[in-house]
């Protein structure tokens, strides 16, 4: 309680109360959000009460992905069970409940995967008046049934060339389709931008409450135990359900404002940066500055140093330039 009451000092409290995607930043889980997995037949009852009336539960605003993509053969090769037909039919419930916001993934680089089929696949989630879109490119895991099949020569990881040139045509489409580009994987339509995670990017400060909730308040990092048991008992005790807990140094903050800010379209904050840090990165990395804005990486604008457009493929090059 001390943390929210801490942070109503920093933050209006919100109109209607809190919810898991709203402007005041209390959380509920990790993440914030819950993940509900319906088959179709029960989607539709889900949807049916998405008006708003039962708002502990799902609110006008809720957002809701369909997690698969617009290749059935594709996916199964991945070990995902799914087919066009089945998604066609996701995005006619969502319609039809009027679901005012919708977001999507996409995933680019899967093996046997083609712009084409990459492209289709954007044109789909635009033609169905997607808000949200995110598109990730694909890292293999050990221990998956993707990364079993590459490391035995079953398939075959596509090269990173081909991956930047659908990401910058996807890139390029969806900016003529109207969506704005916010963040290195993430476009939206003006307003739908994902506050959730724009926090995290920002370095904002949130609450979370419940079992295994993340927290970063006044500078420290914690989160509860992970055992519902545990938490209850805690509580019953009085007693906190933090699990654990680190102190977020200057120089660990100042490293992630850098990594965090360069990753958004708008850039790193020159001036906050400066009155929170006591450092003028201009002058302290002149010369790795002036070199990639030289090579057309990097750029100032209204004293925000970002990223140019066509160089968020080698994002995480340019911003080890900058670290210490």
């Amino acid at each position: 309680w001390r943390d929210l009451e801490y942070l109503k000092t920093k933050t209006a409290l919100p109109e209607y109360g809190f919810s898991p995607d709203g402007n005041f930043p209390v959380s509920y889980s990790e993440k914030g959000v819950y993940i509900l997995t319906f088959p179709l037949p029960e989607l539709k009852n889900f949807c049916a009460l998405a008006g708003g009336t039962a708002i502990n539960a799902v609110c006008a605003q809720a957002s809701v992905r369909a997690k698969a993509g617009t290749d059935g053969k594709l996916l199964a090769n991945h070990g995902r069970v799914q087919s066009l037909e089945n998604i066609k039919e996701t995005f006619r419930i969502l319609e039809n409940a009027e679901f005012p916001n919708v977001s999507c993934d996409v995933m680019i680089g899967l093996p046997k995967q083609s712009a084409g089929q990459v492209k289709n696949t954007v044109k789909f989630l635009v033609k169905h008046k997607v808000k949200h879109i995110s598109a990730y490119t694909l890292q293999v895991e050990k221990h998956t049934l993707l990364y079993d099949k590459i490391r035995k020569g079953h398939l075959k990881p596509v090269k990173d060339e081909k991956i930047v040139k659908t990401y910058k045509k996807i890139a390029k489409y969806l900016k003529k389709k109207g969506y704005v580009r916010y963040e290195i994987s993430n476009f939206a339509k003006p307003e739908f931008e994902c506050r959730h995670n724009t926090k995290y990017w920002t370095d904002a400060e949130y609450l979370g409450l419940g079992v295994s909730a993340h927290s970063y308040v006044n500078y420290y990092r914690y989160y509860n135990t992970k055992r519902l048991d545990t938490y209850i008992d805690h509580l019953k005790n009085g007693e906190s359900p933090v699990y654990a807990k680190e102190y977020v140094t200057d120089a660990t903050r100042r490293t992630e404002r850098i990594m965090l800010s360069l990753r958004m379209t708008k850039g790193l904050d020159l001036t906050e940066f400066q009155e929170e840090f006591k450092e003028d990165l201009l002058k302290s990395k002149a010369k790795q500055i002036n070199s990639l804005i030289e090579l057309g990486m990097l750029e100032v604008v209204d004293n925000h140093l970002r990223i140019t457009e066509n160089n968020f493929n080698v994002a995480n090059s340019i911003i080890v330039e900058l670290l210490d």
